[in-house]
């Protein structure tokens, strides 16, 4: 079976007593010896006899094996799952535990993904770029980590110019502040009582019991509010000008969430909160995700995808060692045919979209919601090295001869990539946070899309939009993020955390949000939920 562990080293199932068999060892040996050079031989057997006795009840407990967990999904989420289990596991004085990761992919990371791309050989981000100075969880991690991150400023610099492709027009950015400035300032206010909430949010989930679904998560700052309005609904309350939503709010949506002003102020917020700073992992993010596996000792098996998870359970009705069955398929690394395999575990956490995995389920009944269809978007994600950006795509609406200088970032109003067939593009910016290293390639772009630019001929679409095209690499994101409309409060309108005692879904979270920090925020309460499940296993 395909093995990638993180890092290479002795597996992880190693007994549950090892270290403490290795103790209790050493000193038995020490009373041997100390026998053996006795003088006082009569008592020799009577002594040997019941060390032979504990001897072979070390040898039965060293056959025991670690408690067992199985997480789906090699992400940032699972990854952070398996590193709290362990902390937490360790503060509470217990063993570790033997964590085994499926990941259907043939690499580590999941949404987080870094290419070496162009000339320059520079590394780009296809996934997710960075986290900010207030995401406490996933700066935590990589500080744990070691990690000297990098930071920088605002992406893009308010001084960059920047436009909003309507599809007819563009909207400048500096021009619509200073015309609405008072709308500006009321966003502005807004964020700063955002930030406020998810501080109060941290607050309470440090100082509760780990939340059993989403409804009461929500409440702990009152996160509920940015949820429960759309983002038309939510600013025009606070007397934001349309113009400022449409054209202002809506393409920093699309550009991070590909979504308009019918979708959740949640995921607006934190699309405004993305902007202020940022802080990533030097060498790529995944890399952060390959750090937290390697200090949980987990093993990743990639290519490996869940087909079934099976509950198994015991005779005995006062306590549990119920399990779980889970049973796989590894692709081979050389042809040859598919592997399928049957493992139990202790305890299974699922950190990938539920409705994407193709996962079924047996021996138990799902609660209301499990299979919910949140409505995943694809994406594409292109980068090109390029001589220039192709200004004839503006025409007529833009002309070069009117000495205007083209836009350094180009985002999108909700009519500008479906208007005009010339942009079916959302957003084409520089590398900025995506791109690693000292300085930044002048010639090298990403483009966000619906689907691939390139068209049914080699760059057909890519050379309208760039002119003298060197190098493409375009990257499918098959899911991305959720349709993240508003909720009603209604039973059934988020997926649940707790499929049943001991089979947790971490991505249920991603009804409101996906990001870096969301994620580690579900990951660290499943953990929690995950290992007090196994102190305390009864039947439920």
């Amino acid at each position: 079976m395909e093995t990638d562990r993180v890092p290479v080293c002795v597996p992880v199932c190693v007994p549950i007593c090892a270290h403490m068999v290795a103790h209790v060892w050493e000193r038995v040996h020490r009373l041997l010896h100390g026998v053996f050079t006795s003088r006082f031989c009569v008592s020799r057997k009577k002594m040997i006899q019941p060390l032979v006795g504990l001897l072979l009840l070390l040898q039965a407990a060293a056959a025991v094996s670690a408690t067992k967990i199985a997480v789906v999904g090699s992400g940032i989420g699972g990854a952070a799952a398996t590193y709290y289990l362990q902390e937490l596991r360790r503060n509470r004085s217990l063993p570790p535990l033997d964590i085994t990761v499926f990941e259907s992919r043939d690499y580590i990371g999941g949404r987080l993904k870094h290419i070496t791309f162009g000339e320059n050989q520079v590394k780009v981000e296809l996934g997710g770029a960075a986290w900010t100075r207030s995401n406490q969880y996933v700066k935590g991690l990589a500080e744990k980590m070691n990690a000297t991150v990098a930071s920088k400023a605002a992406s893009p610099p308010l001084w960059e110019k920047i436009a909003v492709w309507r599809g007819d027009g563009f909207a400048y950015v500096e021009k619509m502040i200073a015309e609405n400035l008072s709308s500006v300032l009321k966003v502005i206010d807004s964020e700063g009582s955002f930030l406020k909430d998810t501080a109060e949010s941290y607050k309470q989930q440090q100082q509760n019991d780990p939340f059993k679904d989403m409804y009461s998560f929500l409440k702990w700052g009152q996160l509920d509010k940015y949820v429960n309005r759309s983002i038309y609904e939510y600013f025009t309350a606070l007397g934001v000008q349309d113009a400022v939503i449409e054209d202002g709010l809506v393409p920093i949506m699309r550009a991070i969430y590909n979504q308009n002003s019918n979708s959740s102020s949640f995921g607006m917020f934190g699309s405004l909160t993305a902007l202020i700073n940022h802080e990533d992992w030097p060498t790529g993010n995944s890399d952060l995700v390959k750090a937290l596996f390697k200090a949980a000792n987990a093993s990743v098996r990639l290519s490996s995808s869940v087909i079934n998870i099976n509950f198994k359970q015991t005779a005995d009705t006062s306590t549990t060692q119920d399990s779980y069955d889970v049973l796989f398929t590894t692709k081979p690394t050389e042809g040859g045919v598919n592997r399928t395999t049957t493992e139990a575990y202790d305890a299974v956490l699922i950190a990938a979209p539920l409705e994407t995995t193709g996962i079924a389920f047996s021996g138990m009944i799902l609660p209301p919601g499990a299979t919910l269809d949140r409505h995943f978007y694809p994406w594409f994600v292109t980068v090109v090295e390029a001589a220039r950006i192709n200004a004839s795509q503006f025409l007529p609406y833009y002309v070069n001869s009117e000495g205007k200088e083209l836009p350094k970032v180009f985002l999108t109003s909700a009519n500008g990539s479906s208007s005009n067939p010339k942009t079916p593009w959302t957003v084409i910016q520089p590398l900025g946070k995506h791109g690693k290293g000292k300085g930044e390639p002048k010639n090298v772009w990403l483009v966000y899309s619906d689907y691939d630019l390139r068209g049914k001929e080699p760059n057909t679409l890519i050379d309208g939009l760039f002119e003298e095209v060197k190098t493409i690499y375009v990257q499918h994101w098959p899911y991305t993020f959720a349709h993240l409309k508003p909720l009603e409060g209604t039973a059934g309108e988020m997926q649940p955390i707790i499929l049943r005692p001991g089979l947790y879904n971490l991505n249920a979270i991603e009804s409101i949000a996906s990001a870096m920090e969301v994620s580690c925020i579900a990951a660290r309460n499943v953990a929690r939920l995950t290992v007090d499940y196994l102190s305390n296993r009864k039947r439920i």
